[in-house]
Formats: structure tokens, C-alpha cells, sequence
């Protein structure tokens, strides 16, 4: 049976908002922004999301980012965020979350690189006001020395979900 893909993109495919599968017990990841992944040409972070998702018991994940403008290299994204794409960002992830079953299981898997652009933070922070609404139960896979959530890239597939306060 073929998987059914959640999938939502500019038509550029320049940035993209939702990438995931649909399942009956769903982890949303937020990560920082997204790369190269599509519906069955996953990217090594998302193989990476896939595999602890699957090692802590869902059968689907949906990934999300604070940012949604696609770069293999974090480093070439703008110094300065798309107010517009911040705001449709929010409205594309609320769109899913409204969908799913309570809680909402969210995985937060940004990394340091939160602190690399000034609007990041920010644009996390204006997310998780939104996401708070539906009582969402936060989760991490350990931080790093910075105490941000840990990047799935580095995690082992067999890595445990944490509790996140």
C-alpha cells in the first residue's frame, strides 16, 4: 500500500511548510527550516525524524519548521526573515494541527542554529503562543550545550523521546 503524504509548498518549491505522512498516532517535529525533502525523497533528517518516530511508537510523523524557506546551507538564508512566509508558515502548521487527535505530540528539534539569525527565536516563539492554544505536549531528544532541543540529524534512531519543560 502506497503511503499517504501530507505535502505543502510554495509553487517555487521554495520554501515549504508541511512535509509528513499520515497515520493514526502521529510526532510532529519542529525543526529549524527545511531542506531538500519530498513526499518519498526523504533527506537524511528526515530519515533521521522517520526512524525515532517509528523507535517511540507512531506510526506517521509531520515535520514542521520555525522558518520555512528551503536551504541545504543554513548559512546562505537571508539576515532578515519574510514576514509573509512567517505568517503563512503559522497558518499552514495550525492547519494540520487542528486536525489531529489531542494532545498534540510535538517534538522540538531545532538545534543551535535558533540563535544563528535573530528572527529565528522569534519566529519560534510566535509559533509555540499559537501551538500553546491547543494544549500541545512538547518533547526532546536532549539539548545541547546551548539548552536548545538537540537536531534529529545527530540523534540515533533508537533515541528516546523527553519529556520537554
Amino acid at each position: 500500500m502506497e503511503e499517504e503524504w501530507i505535502y505543502v509548498t510554495e509553487e517555487e518549491n521554495t520554501v515549504r511548510y508541511v512535509l509528513g505522512t499520515k497515520g493514526k498516532n502521529t510526532l510532529c517535529c519542529l525543526g529549524i527550516n527545511p531542506s531538500t525533502a519530498e513526499p518519498n525523497k526523504p533527506d537524511a533528517t528526515i530519515r533521521s525524524v522517520r526512524r525515532i518516530a517509528e523507535n517511540n511508537g507512531y506510526d506517521s510523523f509531520i515535520m514542521f519548521n520555525v522558518y520555512p524557506v528551503r536551504s541545504t546551507i543554513f548559512e546562505k538564508l537571508s539576515q532578515e526573515d519574510n514576514k509573509l512566509y512567517n505568517e503563512r508558515n503559522i497558518k499552514e502548521i495550525l492547519n494540520v494541527i487542528r486536525k489531529l487527535p489531542r494532545p498534540v505530540n510535538i517534538w522540538l528539534a531545532y538545534g543551535n542554529l535558533i540563535d544563528k539569525r535573530n528572527y529565528m527565536r522569534k519566529s519560534f516563539n510566535n509559533l509555540k503562543t499559537e501551538l500553546d492554544k491547543f494544549n500541545c505536549e512538547y518533547w526532546c531528544c536532549g539539548l545541547t550545550k546551548n539548552k536548545n532541543p538537540k537536531h534529529p540529524l545527530y540523534l540515533k534512531g533508537t533515541t528516546k523521546l523527553q519529556k520537554y519543560n
